[in-house]
């Protein structure tokens, strides 16, 4: 499995997963120019990105999620509660309704779900706290943590649908019981 991290911070998040077979965003909180230029730089393209998966619906993380739905028609993969408040932004513009795959039992995520794409398993790890509608995916010993947990620190939950209790919940019920070497993204 290949990994490189496109950008990482306050100002946006990107991360693409891939393999021979497969080629996956874990959010994409930059530009679609960025996004673009940053698959480039490491010899990808949009055109293949089989799917973009969603932690929670902050700008940092959806911000580029309008145009390239738009532009490449990717499918997308999130909680329940984070489509509907990816829905009610109206700073993506419109983004059609039948790319989005709510992640459960089928393809709706429900909390231990496992999703293969050729060859990447990723399980979900349902997380409120941060938002109502945080997940993680964990694959293998890599965890995508979106904003649920951050070296030395964890998610704010100041915003609308944080909940200090659930994400000390989350974190203490379902991270923590991690094997100890779990890389957290």
């Amino acid at each position: 499995m290949e990994l490189c991290s496109i950008a990482s911070g306050s100002s946006g998040n990107c991360i693409y997963v891939g393999t021979d077979a497969t080629h996956l965003l874990v959010d994409v909180g930059i530009s679609g120019k960025k996004t673009e230029v940053g698959l480039n730089s490491i010899g990808r393209s949009l055109n293949t990105v089989d799917g973009i998966l969603i932690t929670h619906e902050h700008s940092d993380h959806i911000c580029g999620l309008g145009v390239l739905s738009r532009k490449y028609h990717i499918p997308i993969y999130a909680t329940e509660k984070t489509i509907e408040a990816i829905k009610m932004s109206s700073s993506l513009g419109k983004i059609d309704h039948d790319l989005f795959i709510p992640i459960k039992a089928d393809y709706t995520f429900d909390e231990n779900d496992v999703l293969e794409f050729f060859g990447i398993s990723l399980k979900i790890i349902l997380t409120p706290g941060h938002t109502s509608g945080s997940a993680c995916f964990l694959s293998g010993d890599i965890l995508f943590s979106g904003d649920t947990l951050f070296n030395s620190s964890i998610g704010r939950t100041d915003f609308p649908g944080g909940d200090f209790e659930q994400i000390a919940n989350s974190i203490r019920k379902k991270l923590y019981t991690l094997d100890e070497n779990t890389i957290v993204l």
